[in-house]
C-alpha cells in the first residue's frame, strides 16, 4: 500500500475522539499520530509534527472553538482540515476557511473512509466528483 496519511484528531470528548481514531486506523488509509482534547495542544503538535490531515471538533471545552485552528497561520505546508462535529451550522464557515470535508457525529466507517480517500486523491492531484 502507498504511504498512509498522517492524521491529528482534536476532540475534547474522549469517547468521540477514541471512536474517530479507531475508524481512521481501521481504514488502513491513515495513521493517527496524535489525538488531543484541547486547542493549545493541537497547535503545539502542528508546529512539531508533520501531519497531512487534521480532524477538528468545533465546540471544545473551556470555550475554545476548533475553527480557530483553521484560522491559524501555517508555518509550513498546511494540512487538510476536516470538521468532525455534531453541528451542521458550521459548514459554510468551515468551507470559507478551507476545510476539505465535514463529518457529522455520529461518525460512520463508510463516511470516514470516503473522506480519507478524497484527501488522498487531492494530495495525489486527482480530482474526484
Amino acid at each position: 500500500m502507498q504511504n498512509r496519511l498522517r492524521a491529528l484528531v482534536l476532540d475534547d470528548e474522549r469517547p468521540a475522539r477514541n471512536y474517530l481514531v479507531e475508524l481512521i486506523e481501521q481504514s488502513g488509509l491513515a495513521e493517527v499520530v496524535a489525538a488531543v482534547g484541547c486547542l493549545p495542544e493541537a497547535r503545539e503538535l502542528l508546529l512539531a509534527t508533520s501531519v497531512d490531515v487534521v480532524f477538528v471538533d468545533v465546540q471544545l471545552s473551556c470555550g475554545e472553538n476548533g475553527l480557530d485552528l483553521l484560522r491559524s497561520p501555517a508555518s509550513g505546508p498546511r494540512p487538510a482540515f476536516v470538521l468532525a462535529t455534531a453541528f451542521r451550522h458550521h459548514a459554510v464557515e468551515a468551507g470559507k476557511l478551507g476545510a476539505v470535508d465535514y463529518l457529522l457525529k455520529p461518525f460512520s466507517e463508510e463516511r470516514v473512509e470516503q473522506c480519507l480517500r478524497r484527501i488522498s486523491a487531492l494530495r495525489a492531484g486527482v480530482h474526484q466528483a
